[in-house]
């Protein structure tokens, strides 16, 4: 790590036990999601050494990363507390400490650096659309139903492009 870098922490950074050390951010909905007692008492030892710091992004970058995301097509599976750790790496210009691979997306597309714990990290950006199984008509992703033109049922597919 870096001795300037900014760390922005997930729940799998408690989890497995990174070392908190340096500038570690993270948002109260990643500590409120630590249901183990000992993840939780860590991330309330680091709080209180003043290791960790809790911050909340801007209204201005939470909506930033929900139009990026809406685009790329992973909004629908990025819950609140995913989208304002994003944000608060983009407006911090840190790095995300995370395995999720939706989070890892957006980020990329954003040009925000992460680190996976467990995982390697995304090779590939994806950008999500539902295709008709019939006729290959291409519907918006929160588009629930069948196909309007032929009636055949919808497919949720990635187009893939080099990270």
């Amino acid at each position: 790590m870096k001795k300037s870098e900014k760390l922005i922490l997930d729940s799998v950074a408690f989890i497995s036990g990174f070392p908190i050390e340096g500038e570690c951010f993270t948002i109260n909905e990643v500590i409120n999601e630590l249901k183990n007692m000992y993840t939780r008492t860590r991330a309330e030892i680091a709080l209180s050494q003043g290791k960790l710091r809790i911050l909340e992004p801007s209204r201005k970058e939470i909506e930033k990363v929900k139009r990026i995301a809406a685009k790329t097509g992973d909004l629908l599976n990025l819950s609140k507390t995913d989208i304002k750790l994003i944000a608060l790496a983009h407006e911090l210009n840190g790095t995300l400490i995370t395995d999720d691979y939706d989070i890892q997306n957006v980020a990329t597309v954003m040009k925000i650096k992460y680190r996976g714990i467990y995982e390697r990290g995304i090779k590939e950006v994806f950008e999500w659309k539902n295709i008709c199984k019939g006729c290959g008509k291409i519907f918006p992703l929160n588009y629930k139903g069948k196909c309007d033109v032929c009636g055949s049922e919808l497919k949720k597919i990635a187009k893939r492009s080099k990270k």
